[in-house]
């Protein structure tokens, strides 16, 4: 089973980075940050929904 974890600024450049590379390790961290709509957009692009 796999841990949940957040990561917070997922919409900064650092905080894409880090997305990007979970997500290609096969993590679905939460995503969290300051602009809904730019945090919604890069879950999109993850095919989270």
């Amino acid at each position: 089973m796999q841990k949940k974890w957040m990561l917070y600024g997922a919409n900064g450049y650092s905080g894409r980075l880090i997305a990007e590379l979970a997500v290609q390790q096969g993590e679905k961290p939460i995503l969290a940050g300051r602009n809904a709509n730019a945090i919604h957009a890069l879950a999109m692009s993850f095919n989270y929904f």
